[in-house]
C-alpha cells in the first residue's frame, strides 16, 4: 500500500466514499452531510491513520530486532582501515608476521580545540617476504629517474633525441644487500597517482614481461602462491568461512592485490651499472655518471599502454597491505575452573577477533559457534556480544539490579509475615542481597560493548588470552607519505605508500537491516539491479547515500576489444567523506562486483562530485 493512502485527508476521503455508498447516496452529495457525521468520520480517519503509524513502527521494529538476533556476528564487527605500507627490514631478509605491530601517533582535537595524540596501530595482513634491498633508480627511453622517499621520481639524465618514452619500457634498479641470495617471493608495487585511468593500468599491468638481460622472470600477479593457498580454505572449511580475521585479510588483500607483481622464481640479476640497452637512448658520457653497480629488472608493459603514464609510474618493494589492528597480550594468566568459564574483554578500542587462546597444558583452544551448551565441547571456546541475544534487551546485570531493588522494597511485606523462620531467611537473604549489591556496584566501568569468551574446560588451568582491537573509523584519513614505527625495521622506511581509509564502527540498526537483506536476499551473489543497490549499502552503510545503477558502455584497452557494454554504478556519498575514502570506497564496490557478480558485463564504479550530483540526483 501507497504511504500516501494511509493519510488522514485520504481516510476521510474514503470514508466519506463508503457512506454514501452504503446510505445510497450520490458521490456527490456526500458534501452534505450532517456536521456531526463528517465529524465522526474525521475522527476515525484520525484514529486509522495513528494505527497505520503504529503497524509501520511494529514492523520497522520486529524487523530490526529479527535482524539483531539473526545476523551472524561475523558481520557486525567493527571493520578496521587498511593501507599499503612500506618497511625495509635491518636484517638481510624476513617475513613479516602478524604481530609486527606497525604504530602511528594521530592527533585528536577535543570539543575545547586541546589536541591531544592516540596510537594507531597496523598489521600485515599476511606473510610477505621482504629484504634489505630498495629501487634506487628508474629509466625510460627519455629519462633516467632517481628514486627520493620511495614515491618521488627526480630526472637526473634526460635523453638529447627522445623528449618522451618510445617504448613501454621500464627498467628497475635495485641497491640490495649482498647477503640476499634471491628475489623468490619479493612483491613489486606499482602505482599512478591521481590518475582517472588508474584502474585501467592496473589491468594492462598485469600483463607485463619482467626479464634481467636475456633471461626471463617468471611472475605473478598479486601477490605469492603461499598466500592465495592460505585463503582458499574459506570455501572449504566451515569454521574458516567465520573467522573475521581471515575474511578481513582476503578482503583487503583482494582491494590491493592489482598493484602487485611477485617473483615466481629463485633469481638474482647480475650487479652492473645500467643495462646496456640504455645506450640507444642516452649519450655515453651521461651514462657515465651512473657509478652504483645495481640489480637492473626490464619491465616490459604491453603496447596499448598509454605512453604518457611511462614517466610517472612509481615502483616500490618490500611493500605489502596492512590492517588497523592492535594485539593484545595477557599480562597474567586466567584461571580456569572446570566446566564453563566466562572471561570479559575490555579494550578502549572496539574488539575485533579473538588470536589464541593457549592453556599451561599446552591446549590450543578453537572458536565454534555456540548452540547448546551440552554441544559445547571442552577445548573449545566461543565470542559473545552484550548478552545472549534475547527479544528481552535486559543483559544479566540489569537483572540482578532489578532482583536486588525488587527485594529491598518487598522486604518489609514479606517480614510483616510474622513467621520467626520466614524473618530468619530474610536476614540470611539481606546479607546476600548486600554482598550483591556490592558486587554489581564494582561493574559500574563495564562498558556496554563489553565481549564475553566462554570456555569449556574439563580441568583447572590457566589460560594466556591473546586479542585483537580495532580503532574503526578513527583510523581513516592518515596521509600517504606520514611515518610509521617499529624497532624491527628501518625507521627511515617505514611509510605510508596509501592513504588509510575503509574504516567502520560496528553497524548500528539500519545499517543491520542492509546487512541482513545483503545475506538473506543476495545468498552472496549479485544478480540484479536491486541486488546491486542492496550490497552498496550492505557493505558503505550510512557513508552511502545513494546508488543509482543503469547501462552503459566504455571503452576498454585490451588488444582484443574495444567498445562493451557495461553497468554504470554511480555512488553518492553524505557530506564529510574525503576523496581518499571515496576512492577507496570506489575500489571496494568494484572488486565485490567483479567477485560475486554472475553478470556477464562489466562494471563502472564511480562517485558523482558536487557538480554531478546536482545533475545526476536532483
Amino acid at each position: 500500500m501507497e504511504p500516501d493512502s494511509n493519510r488522514k485527508e485520504v481516510i476521510h476521503r474514503r470514508l466519506k466514499k463508503s457512506a454514501a455508498k452504503l446510505w445510497d447516496y450520490q458521490e456527490s452529495d456526500s458534501e452534505g452531510f450532517d456536521p456531526v457525521i463528517d465529524l465522526l468520520l474525521g475522527t476515525c480517519a484520525y484514529e486509522f491513520e495513528r494505527l497505520s503509524t503504529e503497524l509501520n513502527i511494529s514492523q520497522t521494529r520486529i524487523l530490526e530486532k529479527v535482524s539483531q538476533i539473526l545476523l551472524p556476528e561475523v558481520y557486525i564487527n567493527p571493520f578496521p582501515s587498511c593501507s599499503v605500507i612500506n618497511a625495509k627490514p635491518v636484517i638481510p631478509e624476513r617475513f613479516t608476521t602478524p604481530a609486527d605491530q606497525f604504530v602511528f601517533d594521530k592527533e585528536i582535537i577535543d570539543i575545547s580545540n586541546k589536541t591531544s595524540r592516540k596510537k594507531v596501530v597496523f598489521s600485515p595482513t599476511s606473510r610477505f617476504r621482504l629484504i634489505d634491498a630498495e629501487v634506487a633508480l628508474m629509466a625510460t627511453t627519455s629519462d633516467v629517474f632517481l628514486v627520493k622517499d620511495l614515491l618521488f621520481l627526480e630526472s637526473v639524465i634526460k635523453s638529447a633525441t627522445k623528449s618522451v618514452p618510445q617504448k613501454n619500457d621500464i627498467w628497475i634498479g635495485l641497491r640490495v644487500n649482498p647477503a640476499v641470495k634471491n628475489l623468490n617471493q619479493i612483491s613489486f608495487y606499482f602505482d599512478w597517482i591521481n590518475t582517472p585511468e588508474k584502474e585501467d593500468l592496473d589491468k594492462l599491468l598485469h600483463l607485463a614481461r619482467f626479464s634481467s638481460g636475456e633471461i626471463n622472470i617468471p611472475v605473478k600477479s598479486g601477490f605469492s602462491f603461499e598466500i592465495d593457498n592460505k585463503y582458499k580454505s574459506e570455501t572449504l572449511d566451515i569454521l574458516s568461512f567465520l573467522d573475521i580475521n581471515l575474511k578481513t585479510e582476503k578482503k583487503i588483500n583482494s582491494l590491493f592485490e592489482g598493484n602487485f607483481v611477485t617473483i615466481a622464481c629463485d633469481t638474482m640479476p647480475t650487479k652492473k651499472k645500467y643495462p646496456l640497452e640504455l645506450n640507444d637512448f642516452f649519450a655515453e658520457e651521461d651514462l657515465a655518471k651512473l657509478k652504483e653497480d645495481l640489480c637492473w629488472i626490464k619491465v616490459e608493459l604491453p603496447q596499448v599502454f598509454p605512453v604518457g603514464y611511462i614517466n610517472s609510474t612509481i615502483c616500490t618493494i618490500n611493500t605489502f597491505p596492512v590492517l588497523n589492528r592492535k594485539l593484545h597480550t595477557s599480562n597474567r594468566p586466567y584461571t580456569l575452573n572446570e566446566d564453563l568459564n566466562i572471561l570479559p574483554i575490555v579494550t578502549e578500542d572496539h574488539f575485533f577477533s579473538i588470536r589464541n587462546i593457549i592453556s599451561s597444558n599446552h591446549i590450543n583452544y578453537q572458536e565454534v559457534p555456540f548452540k547448546r551448551l551440552s554441544d559445547f565441547a571442552p577445548g573449545t571456546y566461543t565470542i559473545r556480544t552484550d548478552g545472549v541475544k534475547r527479544f528481552d534487551e535486559r543483559n544479566a546485570r540489569d537483572y540482578i539490579q532489578y532482583l536486588i531493588e525488587l527485594l529491598r522494597e518487598e522486604h518489609v511485606a514479606f517480614k510483616s509475615l510474622g513467621s520467626s523462620i520466614i524473618e530468619k531467611e530474610l536476614n540470611d537473604l539481606q546479607v546476600i542481597i548486600n554482598r550483591l549489591n556490592l558486587n554489581v556496584s564494582k561493574l559500574k566501568d563495564l562498558k556496554a560493548n563489553t565481549h564475553f569468551v566462554i570456555i569449556r574446560s574439563e580441568i583447572v588451568e590457566d589460560v594466556w588470552l591473546e586479542f585483537w582491537s580495532t580503532t574503526g573509523i578513527f583510523g581513516n584519513n592518515i596521509q600517504r607519505g606520514s611515518n610509521l614505527l617499529n624497532n624491527d625495521f628501518d625507521k627511515k622506511s617505514i611509510k605510508f605508500i596509501v592513504t588509510t581509509a575503509g574504516g567502520k564502527n560496528p553497524p548500528d540498526q539500519i545499517e543491520r537491516i542492509f546487512l541482513f537483506k545483503n545475506e538473506l536476499l543476495t545468498k552472496n551473489r549479485v544478480v540484479t539491479v536491486e541486488d546491486i543497490r542492496i550490497m552498496c549499502f550492505a557493505e558503505l552503510g550510512n557513508d552511502l547515500e545513494e546508488a543509482v545503477i543503469t547501462r552503459g558502455g566504455m571503452i576498454t584497452r585490451d588488444t582484443n576489444s574495444g567498445f562493451q557494454n557495461c553497468i554504470n554504478v554511480r555512488l553518492r556519498f553524505r557530506e564529510g567523506k574525503s576523496d581518499a575514502e571515496k576512492k577507496n570506497h570506489v575500489k571496494m564496490i568494484s572488486s565485490i562486483l567483479h567477485q560475486k557478480s554472475s553478470c556477464i558485463y562489466r562494471y563502472k564504479v564511480d562517485y558523482a562530485d558536487q557538480e554531478q550530483e546536482n545533475k545526476l540526483f536532483n
